[in-house]
């Protein structure tokens, strides 16, 4: 056999022998903590006016059940945005989405359930839908098919809207336009602690909170 042939095969064996033993490298601070930068990228996006303006505030929140945070930007009572990290990269799931007409119905979580929940009303709340969230591959998705909806009249007469005598006291419930058990509805919605998805610090103190996680 070839001489040189046989030292290359001895070389490998020694290598790969070698590299049993051998530990991973420990992951460094700055990979760890990359999703800090790249919300840092985020914040420092923004126009003078936004940064200025103390009723914008931010939060860092932990919605799906990693260890990455989300971060949160909003003007309460009139929009806020979510930002997530997705394949290394920070994306918005929710972009300047509005609060509803009711004020105080904006988004809420469920911490760490991968659960987003909102409210809206129409017909002064005699139809009520209430939708169930997801964060998806840096989207937000609906957890159901169908939207949920709770109808306090009965619809007799089809054309979609309470009409005066259809009235009711008692709650109906629908998956899509299929009228449900109330056991039926309550297994397509989520138990837990819901809070308010909206901002708690300024600008510069989200800023320095940060830097500090990048390092």
């Amino acid at each position: 056999m070839n001489i040189k042939r046989i030292s290359a095969i001895v070389l490998t064996s020694v290598i790969l022998s070698g590299a049993v033993g051998l530990k991973p490298a420990p992951v460094q601070a700055s990979e760890k903590n990359a999703w800090a930068t790249e919300y840092l990228k985020v914040l420092k996006k923004m126009d003078k006016k936004e940064k200025k303006d103390k009723n914008i505030t931010y939060d860092l929140i932990y919605v799906d059940g990693d260890k990455v945070p989300e971060l949160v930007v909003s003007r309460f009572g009139y929009w806020v945005s979510l930002y997530t990290i997705n394949n290394g990269k920070s994306v918005p799931v929710m972009d300047h989405y509005v609060y509803g007409a009711m004020g105080n119905a904006g988004y809420s979580y469920i911490k760490k359930k991968n659960v987003i929940y909102n409210t809206n009303a129409d017909y002064a709340g005699a139809e009520r839908y209430n939708y169930y969230l997801k964060i998806s591959k840096g989207k937000l998705v609906d957890r159901n098919k169908e939207p949920l909806c709770i109808k306090y009249y009965t619809d007799k007469n089809k054309n979609g809207m309470p009409d005066q005598n259809e009235y009711t006291d008692k709650a109906l419930y629908y998956y899509g336009k299929k009228r449900i058990s109330k056991a039926t509805y309550d297994k397509y919605t989520v138990k837990g602690k819901l809070e308010m998805i909206k901002g708690k610090v300024s600008y510069s103190k989200m800023i320095k909170k940060l830097n500090k996680a990048a390092k």
